[in-house]
């Protein structure tokens, strides 16, 4: 189930979950914004709450949470979730309920770590550039990076007076160049970090 509404301060998002016939409840609930009190397996008739269970989630990355909750639940009864709206807004992304004990939901903060080359050809002028290197990962915020210029036999280096990481996004990283006469170079970098 996805959801497009927002909530605000002082309303209480309430999520309906059928029954879980194996008597066991793992759900996994992706969410923006700042929770202040959860209610988790209230049935119909108002029995069976549990309340504080963990109010902040794991961080994503862009400001999404994934909340995950786990416990046993009676087998007779619809099972519901109710959020308490501490403060700002909230909305909810995603939600995916099973009865399984053991089962594949979403975890938190993959990662992912992209190796990447970029060849600068002979530059005769000028004395500044920069290089991007382009990543192929979709990471959720800026990875980290770290590189190195190297000459591979084909490319001259011995012109470069000093570099720099310029800048880094989710989909490339920027290295600033300063160099004197002919010059070319192989960035060679690994990006690491959480992906969407």
């Amino acid at each position: 189930m996805v959801w497009t509404d927002t909530f605000s301060q002082g309303q209480i998002a309430s999520i309906n979950l059928g029954k879980f016939p194996a008597g066991y409840m793992n759900a996994a609930i992706l969410y923006k914004g700042s929770i202040g009190t959860i209610t988790t397996g209230v049935t119909s008739d108002g029995t069976d709450a549990m309340t504080g269970y963990d109010l902040t989630g794991t961080p994503l990355g862009n400001g999404w949470n994934l909340l995950r909750i786990s416990r046993p639940v009676s087998t007779n009864n619809p099972y519901s979730i109710f959020i308490n709206i501490n403060s700002g807004t909230f909305s909810i992304g995603g939600i995916l309920a099973s009865s399984g004990r053991i089962v594949a939901l979403p975890t938190a903060s993959p990662t992912s770590k992209e190796i990447v080359s970029v060849s600068q050809n002979t530059i005769d002028t000028g004395s500044e550039l920069d290089i991007t290197i382009p990543f192929t990962a979709h990471f959720a915020d800026a990875p980290t990076f770290n590189y190195s210029i190297v000459d591979s036999g084909a490319y001259n280096t011995n012109n470069l007076v000093t570099h720099y990481l310029k800048s880094v996004s989710t989909t490339s990283a920027v290295v600033h160049v300063k160099y004197t006469g002919p010059f070319s170079c192989v960035v060679q970098g690994e990006a690491t970090g959480n992906i969407k």
